[in-house]
């Protein structure tokens, strides 16, 4: 199969990526208004999109090493800035939690 029939194939995938990317991109957008772990995990939808299309891209013009080298940095970018947005979620329910609960965290934290 050519290199342009992948990334023709790759360009529809991408495409068809919107339902994931256009809402990620709206939660970047709307700064505070969301939880930084919201973001986090935005920016992490966003950099694996880029990625794919950087790598449909470069499959298109440049043929495939070039794609599979975006394509091998996009996804541990990605994985890792998930990681730190579910780290963040985690660390945002114990701080809700607590102030529910009456308690203070940073006084929690420091005393284990």
């Amino acid at each position: 199969m050519s290199h342009g029939v992948l990334a023709l194939g790759g360009a529809a995938l991408c495409l068809s990526g919107s339902v994931w990317y256009v809402p990620a991109w709206a939660d970047l957008r709307a700064g505070p208004d969301r939880p930084a772990s919201r973001r986090l995990a935005a920016a992490a939808v966003l950099v694996l999109w880029t990625g794919a299309l950087l790598a449909t891209a470069l499959l298109a013009w440049s043929g495939p090493r070039p794609a599979l080298a975006s394509a091998a940095l996009a996804g541990p970018v990605a994985a890792g800035t998930a990681l730190a947005a579910r780290a963040r979620a985690g660390r945002e329910r114990r701080e809700a939690a607590a102030l529910y609960a009456g308690r203070d965290v940073e006084d929690e934290e420091r005393a284990a």
